[in-house]
């Protein structure tokens, strides 16, 4: 019999990670006993394959599939071995500049003298080696990375190489039908992280004058385009009662998971919000009690409680089933 892999299946291998595969839109590659290998090595469409346990496992988990004689695998899911460690995904910061003057933010609007970014041909020259050493996922950051005027282009360049976008980090500005349908022709449909600090608080954190609603609204659109999203949302004194109102609003407009994340002592938040930092006992003990009343609520939007100092080893997470 002959078989080949298809199209959503790639083999690979690494030094220290000899023998695995890669699943298209998924990040990491996933193990394969050295027989599995040897076997899926031969599904080329070319190689007479003689029927046993493992070949009919491996058929029945869709890893391989039949095929006529001369009907070969496409380029992408062809086996590729890389000399370099394993390194399946990167995070992207492709520009410093943002249009949004955040009150926390090395990266605000009043910084934008300091702030650089990639052009376009560095950024597919970058491509071209993170293609060549296995990388197959990629975050892409800012800055607001959408204010690069090469935006799309880069997504596309990415999906060119057979790389996917699997998070996006935006303020969510500049997202609008136009943009969600060209991402989606191009077949990337990342989870899409977008701020949000709070009903009635998110104006002054970003400093901009109707910055929730046009927020809210891209949240909207986004969920309406049937792309996930996670909303990380900086808390301090000012908006930390806002916690549980903010969160009623996100369940209901279907987010995916609220992350919350103390706003640190940096100078500039710090300059312009005074004591309005929580110390790392009062964040336990507000956040605490926030999780308490989330559990005991019939919302089901996950919640991640993190401290941008240690991220905690994501100690608390709140979903479901009420666990944290």
């Amino acid at each position: 019999m002959y078989c080949k892999l298809p199209e959503y299946i790639a083999l690979r291998s690494w030094p220290l990670v000899p023998h695995a595969y890669f699943v298209r839109y998924s990040p990491y590659a996933q193990p394969l006993t050295k027989r599995e290998f040897e076997i899926m090595l031969l599904c080329d469409g070319e190689h007479d394959i003689e029927f046993d346990e493992t070949v009919m496992a491996l058929v029945t988990r869709r890893l391989i599939v039949t095929c006529e004689k001369g009907d070969h695998p496409s380029e992408w899911s062809e086996y590729k071995s890389y000399d370099n460690r394993y390194f399946p995904k990167m995070n992207l910061m492709i520009t410093g500049k943002c249009n949004y003057n955040c009150l926390h933010c090395f990266n605000a609007a009043d910084n934008a003298p300091l702030m650089t970014e990639w052009t376009f041909e560095d950024i597919c020259d970058l491509f071209d080696q993170a293609r060549d050493c296995g990388i197959h996922a990629l975050t892409i950051t800012g800055g607001e990375p959408m204010v690069h005027k090469h935006f799309m282009d880069i997504i596309r360049e990415i999906h060119r190489r057979n790389m996917f976008v699997e998070e996006l980090n935006t303020n969510g500005y500049y997202i609008t039908q136009e943009i969600l349908d060209e991402m989606k022709a191009v077949g990337c449909y990342p989870l899409i992280k977008i701020s949000f600090d709070g009903i009635g608080y998110h104006d002054w954190m970003r400093d901009r004058k109707g910055a929730e609603q046009k927020t809210l609204d891209a949240i909207k659109l986004c969920i309406a385009n049937g792309f996930r999203v996670k909303v990380q949302t900086q808390v301090h004194r000012k908006n930390i009662e806002s916690m549980m109102p903010t969160a009623k609003v996100l369940n209901d407009l279907g987010v995916n998971e609220m992350r919350i994340i103390r706003t640190t002592e940096v100078p500039r938040w710090l300059e312009n919000a005074g004591d309005a930092c929580l110390g790392i006992e009062e964040y336990y003990e507000k956040l605490l009690a926030f999780a308490k009343e989330y559990i005991s609520s019939d919302m089901k939007m996950g919640i991640k409680v993190s401290d941008t100092l240690s991220d905690w080893k994501n100690l608390s997470v709140i979903g479901k089933e009420g666990q944290i």
